[in-house]
């Protein structure tokens, strides 16, 4: 339900007089703004007293307000057990009862507590098959417009200058995998993840490099180490609000905080309790402790305390982009191939590297040379760039391809190193174009022909037999065909 709806729903059917009364002394309405319920309704949204009702609010009530925000959307009464019968959630026999016996005494203190503030919005849900009791038929939204009068998540902040003590090495560290400079071991917390050249393409687990790639195995680590959502007695009803993981919560905790302001990980605990809901409760100290160790997090000590808050996400080198020296991070060698330092290289520029250039390691350094195929697919987006720019001045095998892709530009070409196919079933299309790391290197030509790269055949084939077709060899030209709607499929 859309929030007018359930705000005039609240304000003119729901609401007591006791209520309305309650509300307007709280946050400080006239006379004259509480005359009517419709004038009454008019004003509920307005800031007036907002701030001061807040300010009278528990932290464990506060947490609750901020998992709202978080969640972003309307819910039933489940979630107000988190703050006000928390003793449900140790034990399996606190859950027999009705859904009213479970969840009625909870919306009662909320209401004194919350409603009667001024701070919640509810409403009552259709329910066309009267199977629902009143309670159960009871949602609740935190407005929009409140968000920025919440107070601060974590208690106990402190102002300190400087960047802090972050982990920046930890990606670093990752990328040496691919050439064999550091151990497997370091990837066992989260699987899927190794860095490898694969046929001249370096990837993270089965996908084309990114430094987003990197930073989701970072947090799939750190999550390792503290724990999923913890599992709960009964599983939250479908119009609850789930639990939360405790690196979530504790990103969007610090993610609050204003620049330059630092929490220590124990006040974070009520905001853990709230938003983590259930089993074991995340402690705060452990959580930004992991956090820090996988360079999520940096930290600084402040008066024997250890304070922390989001660690840049790359490194200084990373924010300069490709447009810093290459000369820094790339040496030229023999007839142009490249070796690249996996120590110094900016992540923005090692993903342009993978998209011009066939990869490969050598002696355990991380070699480029130029690909015809990847500089012209994306001539357009690296024509300018100064890596580029770069390589072209310095190395001659870069130069040359260049210049070659320059003068077959805007002609049709078809590159070596790529098989043709007849797919006529479009569906089967799709399933070829799943098959292939990238999905940009299937190419579609006239009629019913695709291309893709030979490297990367046996995938396809295996994609195809797992569909139920058969490929079959037609001609040099033409190498194998797949038709519609026979389960012989050629």
């Amino acid at each position: 339900m859309e929030l007018p709806q359930m705000l005039t729903q609240m304000c003119r059917e729901l609401l007591s007089d006791a209520d309305v009364r309650a509300i307007a002394k709280s946050r400080g309405f006239s006379a004259q703004e509480a005359a009517s319920r419709a004038i009454f309704e008019n004003f509920y949204l307005s800031d007036i007293g907002v701030a001061a009702a807040m300010a009278t609010l528990t932290p464990e009530e506060v947490a609750l307000l901020h998992l709202f925000k978080h969640a972003g959307k309307e819910t039933d009464v489940t979630v107000f057990e988190r703050v006000y019968s928390p003793e449900r959630t140790k034990g399996a026999h606190t859950y027999y009862g009705t859904f009213n016996q479970r969840y009625g005494d909870a919306f009662k203190k909320a209401q004194a507590s919350l409603v009667r503030k001024g701070l919640l919005v509810f409403a009552e849900i259709e329910d066309p098959y009267r199977t629902k009791t009143k309670l159960e038929r009871i949602h609740v939204r935190f407005p929009q417009e409140f968000e920025h009068f919440l107070p601060p998540l974590a208690k106990g902040t402190v102002a300190l200058s400087g960047p802090g003590e972050a982990r920046q090495d930890v990606l670093r560290e990752k990328l040496q995998e691919v050439t064999g400079r550091r151990s497997t071991s370091f990837v066992q917390q989260a699987d899927g993840y190794q860095v490898a050249v694969v046929e001249g393409e370096l990837r993270v687990g089965r996908q084309p490099f990114s430094a987003r790639l990197l930073q989701e195995w970072q947090r799939t680590c750190w999550e390792a180490e503290t724990g999923k959502p913890p599992a709960i007695a009964t599983p939250a009803p479908a119009d609850g609000i789930a639990p939360v993981a405790p690196i979530a919560a504790v990103t969007y905790a610090l993610g609050e905080l204003p620049s330059g302001w630092w929490v220590a990980g124990e006040a974070l605990d009520a905001a853990l309790k709230i938003f983590c809901n259930g089993g074991k409760t995340a402690d705060g100290r452990e959580v930004c402790a992991a956090g820090w160790l996988w360079g999520c997090l940096a930290r600084q000590m402040d008066g024997g305390k250890t304070y922390y808050r989001l660690a840049d996400l790359v490194d200084d080198q990373a924010t300069q982009g490709s447009g810093s020296d290459p000369k820094i991070y790339l040496h030229v060698v023999g007839d142009g191939m490249v070796v690249v330092n996996l120590e110094t290289i900016p992540y923005d520029a090692l993903e342009l590297m993978a998209r011009m250039a066939t990869l490969g390691v050598s002696d355990r350094f991380l070699t480029a040379t130029p690909n015809l195929v990847k500089l012209g697919y994306n001539l357009p987006a690296l024509r300018n760039k100064p890596l580029l720019i770069w390589l072209r001045e310095h190395s001659p095998a870069f130069r040359q391809a260049w210049e070659t892709v320059e003068a077959r530009w805007g002609k049709q070409i078809i590159h070596e190193n790529l098989l043709v196919a007849r797919v006529t079933d479009p569906a089967l299309r799709v399933q070829v174009e799943r098959a292939l790391p990238n999905r940009q290197w299937l190419i579609v030509l006239a009629d019913e022909y695709v291309a893709f790269p030979c490297a990367w055949r046996n995938e396809v084939e295996k994609a195809v037999t797992k569909a139920g077709y058969v490929v079959k060899v037609a001609s040099p030209a033409v190498p194998g065909t797949v038709k519609h709607g026979d389960k012989s499929k050629k």
